[in-house]
């Protein structure tokens, strides 16, 4: 049984680690994302904001590294220094997050994946759970679609 467990995880690791190899690859950046950091990177340092890959604005939100103010637990008891959450456009912290999720997407016609416990799910630009995470792969919603 606790080999099974082992496995699972193991398992939700990996494709969560394909999951987001494959979005921060195949995302077209809508505006110039280099000089958005350079220019407001300190700012947002300074309020426990941090750049985690090649995410961009996308219906007004962008996902990023937070320092953990909240306190917020990962299902194994850990309490990390950051976790991911949202940004808009006015640079505020939008906790969508709620330490629900190990991983958050940019937001896709209103729906953003994340990853949880149980698997991939999404979310609405209010952080209501639209899809519960359970499913093993997810791909950006188009056209009210996704795979």
């Amino acid at each position: 049984m606790e080999r099974e467990e082992g496995m699972k995880k193991g398992c939700k690791r990996v494709l969560s680690a394909l999951l987001c190899a494959v979005l921060l690859c195949g995302s077209a950046l809508a505006f110039d994302l280099e000089a958005f950091w350079a220019q407001n990177g300190a700012a947002l340092e300074g309020k426990g904001v941090f750049q985690y890959g090649v995410h961009e604005f996308q219906d007004g939100l962008m996902p990023v590294l937070v320092r953990n103010d909240w306190g917020y637990e990962l299902a194994d008891g850990w309490v990390p220094d950051t976790v991911w959450n949202y940004i808009n456009e006015s640079l505020e912290v939008v906790d969508l997050n709620k330490g629900r999720f190990s991983y958050v997407f940019p937001f896709f016609d209103g729906l953003a994946a994340v990853i949880g416990d149980d698997g991939v799910g999404y979310i609405d630009k209010t952080g209501k759970e639209m899809l519960v995470p359970q499913y093993a792969w997810a791909g950006d919603f188009t056209d009210g679609k996704a795979f």
